[in-house]
């Protein structure tokens, strides 16, 4: 190494091999590379993959948005479908302290909540000697609810 005039290093001199014109070693051979394609490299997406991925996108979206309604509207009736379960519930419960025969003195319509139920009774004897009771609460709006029960049958 030499220093120059100005104060910072300089590089040696070719060795002589380069300068009396002898040939260099031969460069290494880069790996090839693959072929571009007809957009060109580093040219981005084509306009039918863009196409396609709008296309998966929107479908996914729709799926979701109609996932999301359904709840919706499976949610808005089942407050309804709830009182109408506690209806059946309640009168399963006034007949099992009531009896069964005494299941006429009660009301057929039923206030609770926002919402009127209409309860019927259908009864049928049992092979075992109990009745079999089928208690429905329907609301105006189509709510409802249906409970069978078995009850010990009047005595005579």
């Amino acid at each position: 190494m030499h220093d120059r005039p100005g104060g910072g290093p300089m590089t040696s001199p070719p060795p002589a091999a380069a300068r009396s014109g002898a040939r260099a070693a031969a460069p290494r051979p880069r790996p090839r590379r693959p072929a571009p394609g007809p957009g060109g490299p580093g040219r981005g997406f084509s306009l039918v993959e863009i196409v396609v991925a709008i296309v998966v996108i929107a479908i996914g979206t729709v799926a979701g948005l109609r996932a999301f309604g359904q709840a919706g509207r499976d949610r808005t009736g089942l407050a309804g479908r709830l009182l109408a379960h506690e209806v059946v519930m309640t009168r399963a419960d006034e007949i099992a302290l009531l009896g069964i025969t005494e299941a006429g003195v009660l009301p057929e319509e039923v206030e609770m909540g926002r919402h009127r139920f209409r309860i019927t009774l259908a009864r049928k004897p049992t092979r075992g000697g109990l009745v079999e009771t089928e208690i429905t609460a329907t609301a105006e709006d189509g709510a409802g609810a249906r409970l069978v029960a078995h009850f010990a049958a009047p005595r005579p």
